[in-house]
């Protein structure tokens, strides 16, 4: 390195310290620079970041609202899709329509062992032992039966009661209706009616007044989408 404090001062003790002093400064100078560059950043990570939070909540309520919107539609297609005679005994389990697809799939959720008396399973399965039992190894020697029996699964020996208990699992029929935008999963009880009174329930005791002209004054009507649906 051609330069140094010392080559360019030489022994001029004021010389260094001119050269040290400007040295100084200039780390001072970039110090303050940086701070007011993470300052100014900080400041926009943190406006960033509560414009992220507000565009989660509305990215929510958007989602909140589509679901409200549309759980009716969802259940009625459902509805349809079971009642419809075109489509009982169907091997297929879904239907067309124009790009939405209406079906049905089977969710099984598979039985459950907790092993309550490992001792007793130390003793009974030594190959699934060292100091302790290996539980991923010893569930596997383990099979539930149609009846929810917990057996042996290789002599088909009924394990003493008190030693596991069963969570059975189960089959259901989860309907859903999938477009270009996704699948929606539908519930399994129908939604409250999302539109009102039905109509032949809505005998309403007040009277429209007409004007001079006998003529009914219905500007204030709201056409919202509740009218299209009966």
């Amino acid at each position: 390195m051609s330069y140094s404090i010392l080559s360019r001062a030489g022994d001029d003790p004021v010389r260094q310290g001119e050269l040290v002093g400007w040295h100084l400064d200039h780390l001072a100078n970039a110090e303050a620079r940086l701070q007011t560059e993470t300052a100014a950043i900080e400041a926009q990570r943190a406006a960033l970041q509560e414009r992220m939070a507000r565009l989660d909540e509305a990215e929510q309520t958007a989602k909140e609202r589509f679901e409200r919107d549309t759980r009716w539609d969802l259940w009625m297609l459902r509805d349809y899709y079971e009642t419809a005679p075109q489509f009982r005994g169907a091997k297929r389990k879904s239907a067309n329509f124009g790009g939405y697809v209406i079906g049905a799939r089977t969710k099984t959720t598979r039985d459950r062992i907790d092993l309550l008396d490992e001792a007793y399973l130390m003793t009974a399965l030594p190959d699934c032992t060292e100091r302790k039992l290996r539980t991923a190894d010893a569930l596997k020697q383990l099979r539930v039966t149609d009846t929810g029996t917990v057996v042996f699964a290789d002599t088909g020996e009924v394990l003493p009661e008190g030693i596991v208990h069963v969570e059975p699992g189960s089959k259901t029929e989860v309907y859903y209706v999938e477009g270009p935008a996704g699948r929606y999963d539908i519930g399994a009880e129908p939604p409250e009616w999302e539109f009102g009174i039905e109509s032949d329930e809505t005998e309403s005791d007040e009277t429209e007044e007409g004007d001079d002209d006998g003529n009914s004054d219905s500007s204030s009507s709201d056409s919202g989408t509740g009218d299209a649906v009966s």
